[in-house]
């Protein structure tokens, strides 16, 4: 599947999920940190940015994802920033080290956890998790 049909299907995901966004308007644009900005939660003012990465994908191009999603989690004073991702190849790239104020997550996996958790549920078990690997 195409990147931008990729992108098109989380922000699908995210709008039947019932979670406010907005989408980025400078998408189009390379290198810029992140395609949405996320409220998880009706009932927190607490802002996640989401970026979406597809296609052939390796720990080098995620970490450097990572990376500037980071910093415009930083820039944009957001609590959290989420890199969702899918491997044309359909590989998994479990995060190996923590990357401050970012989850690495598959898109796969984020599918399959809506179906029995909210979108806030899953944040905070991904975050939980990467607590653990520090």
């Amino acid at each position: 599947m195409p990147s931008f049909q990729v992108e098109q299907l989380a922000v699908e995901l995210i709008r039947a999920a019932g979670v406010a966004f907005a989408e980025n308007p400078e998408k189009s644009r390379p290198d810029r940190g992140f395609d949405m900005a996320v409220l998880p939660s009706r009932e927190s003012d607490e802002i996640a940015l989401v970026e979406v990465l597809a296609g052939h994908l390796n720990e080098r191009r995620l970490h450097d994802s990572e990376l500037r999603l980071q910093e415009a989690t930083l820039n944009r004073r957001a609590q959290l920033g989420v890199l969702l991702y899918d491997s044309r190849d359909g590989r998994r790239f479990p995060a190996k080290r923590t990357t401050p104020l970012v989850l690495r997550l598959a898109l796969e996996d984020l599918i399959e956890q809506l179906g029995y958790k909210s979108f806030s549920e899953v944040l905070t078990e991904e975050v939980t998790k990467a607590t653990e690997r520090i």
